[in-house]
């Protein structure tokens, strides 16, 4: 349908050699229905730590340490970003879309390079998701499955949206299905006849195919595949 994705190119994934295309739908996206979440936490003061590992070592102590040692600071979390993107990854991702945008091959190619090496995020929160399952504490094995799942509580209050696009959608995609059954329906004439083949006939037909034309036929069917 006509203008249900605007594409936008953006750029490539991992070592692909073709630009990616993001396409936006029309109906609002998660990230612009729900406002992001703001967190404020205690951290310590020149600790370069995960926020979650932070926040979980800081409830621990008791309350005298932590206003002594801890200052108060606020964190904005959007609704689709991902539990491992910490503030590293974040500003190489900065880089490379600079360096897309200002169009200098050079410097895109060693921005993806730089991003492509850099693992330290998904390393660590791979290390804090196995952590949960180190012990035998119930309560901390099903943080970490919820951390797996991606649960989230549902808190927030339904809003009312405009239905008319997502049923013109449904009805374009669900057009297939009606015209599949309505063809599987449709009666069959009464001067229809079964085929009927014989096997007289099957070994007339096989005996009459060149043995050199049908494989020169398969290599070109393989070709054509393997271009497709």
């Amino acid at each position: 349908m006509a203008g249900a994705y605007p594409a936008k190119p953006h750029p490539h994934l991992g070592q692909s050699d073709h630009l990616s295309l993001f396409l936006n739908p029309k109906y609002s996206p998660l990230i612009n229905r729900a406002r992001p979440s703001v967190k404020t936490i205690k951290a310590s003061c020149g600790l370069h730590a995960d926020i979650d590992n932070l926040t979980s070592s800081v409830l621990d102590h008791i309350t005298t340490t932590i206003d002594s040692n801890a200052t108060t600071k606020q964190i904005t979390t959007y609704p689709n970003q991902k539990p491992w993107m910490n503030k590293e990854v974040r500003l190489l991702l900065r880089v490379r879309n600079t360096a897309f945008r200002s169009g200098d091959a050079r410097a895109y190619s060693t921005a993806r390079a730089n991003l492509r090496r850099d693992k330290k995020g998904k390393h660590t929160y791979k290390r804090k998701i196995e952590g949960h399952f180190s012990n035998s504490d119930p309560r901390h094995m099903w943080q970490g499955i919820q951390a797996i799942i991606d649960y989230k509580p549902n808190n927030s209050t339904p809003t009312a949206m405009d239905t008319t696009f997502l049923n013109e959608l449904n009805n374009f995609y669900a057009r297939f299905e009606k015209d599949s059954n309505s063809s599987l329906r449709t009666p069959l004439p009464a001067d229809h006849q079964p085929l009927t083949l014989s096997s007289n006939a099957v070994y007339i037909a096989l005996s009459q195919i060149n043995p050199e034309r049908l494989l020169v036929l398969t290599a070109s069917l393989d070709m054509c595949s393997e271009h497709v």
